[in-house]
């Protein structure tokens, strides 16, 4: 009987440690097969680089301290600096100063005390506006911060949200790397979105030439 009990036990032991091998076996067949997973080439505004990248527009600005920061968030919302709370120092290739106020998170540059981002939390009802009145109140609300010659290119609609996507034209050229995307409620108009990492990253001075052939030869 004892024998039988040891036989048994070792057949557990074999079963319990061939799931193991089989795993550890096709994850290295894995390994072999697909060594590295490469970024995809393109060279969009989506990109992979672009998050890497240096930010251009902060290359020469002066780094801010968190009651600077939190001033800068403050005009930006059009907010009482007392009602934003300060949750730390992100870190990164642009560090940010991050802050809560109500709904909303925002997040200043630590360098230049740039709003990047903001995003509320609020819920949006049904729609009563349409995408035009949406564009409309995003491309004041850009104005009246300052960012001039933003061109619409697309938007997008979701969850009663419009997300209004804008590129930096100079001299009739698009510079669509300069991106801005700003989110507005449609059922009223809130701001409840902003996005300016592609603007921070790429924006600078640029001196373009005219083009080489025109249109018609082209």
């Amino acid at each position: 009987m004892d024998e039988l009990d040891d036989a048994e036990r070792r057949l557990d032991e074999a079963e319990e440690s061939a799931v193991p091998e089989t795993l550890s076996g096709g994850m290295r067949l894995i390994e072999e097969e697909f060594p590295e997973i490469p970024s995809l080439i393109y060279d969009g505004p989506f990109s992979e680089h672009i998050k890497d990248s240096r930010p251009k527009l902060l290359e020469s600005e002066p780094l801010v301290s968190e009651e600077e920061a939190r001033k800068a968030a403050a005009e930006f919302l059009g907010v009482d600096e007392d009602e934003l709370e300060p949750m730390g120092l992100s870190e990164g290739i642009i560090p940010c100063y991050y802050f809560s106020c109500g709904e909303m998170t925002v997040e200043v540059t630590e360098r230049g005390g740039v709003v990047m981002n903001f995003i509320s939390s609020y819920a949006p009802g049904e729609a009563n506006m349409t995408a035009a009145d949406a564009s409309a109140i995003a491309a004041s609300f850009l104005a009246e911060r300052g960012y001039d010659g933003m061109s619409e290119s697309y938007h997008m609609i979701r969850g009663g949200v419009c997300t209004i996507n804008y590129a930096y034209e100079q001299g009739g050229v698009l510079i669509y790397p300069d991106l801005i995307k700003v989110s507005v409620a449609l059922d009223g108009g809130m701001v409840v979105g902003f996005e300016s990492a592609g603007y921070i990253s790429s924006h600078t001075a640029r001196d373009l030439a005219g083009p080489a052939v025109s249109m018609e030869q082209a």
